[in-house]
């Protein structure tokens, strides 16, 4: 991505990495998001207000499009994550490295 001043000179770039670009269950972002950018102990006190605050903010913007919430309810919801969390551990571990390491390490 380039951004550009008023006369369409490059004055910034930014390197978008899309080869692990899926069609999947936004709950895998979640856990992503969760388990490599919030600290630990936030997360033992606080995961199930962040998953909570989630589904939440979710439910209120399919609110806001006068969406269908019947295939979105809590329960619906706490099934996917069930089904979906083992698999994103995966990813979260093989991740783990090039986002904790410093740069110039790797």
């Amino acid at each position: 991505m380039l951004l550009r001043d008023k006369n369409g000179k490059a004055v910034k770039n930014k390197m978008v990495d899309l080869q692990l670009t899926t069609y999947s269950s936004l709950i895998r972002d979640l856990i992503f998001f969760l388990f490599t950018s919030v600290d630990n102990g936030v997360l033992d006190k606080h995961l199930d207000d962040f998953v909570q605050l989630y589904y939440d903010s979710f439910v209120d913007n399919l609110k806001d499009f006068d969406l269908d919430l019947g295939p979105f309810s809590w329960e619906e919801f706490q099934k996917e994550l069930e089904e979906v969390a083992p698999t994103e551990v995966y990813h979260v571990l093989v991740m783990l490295k090039p986002i904790c390491t410093e740069r110039g390490i790797l």
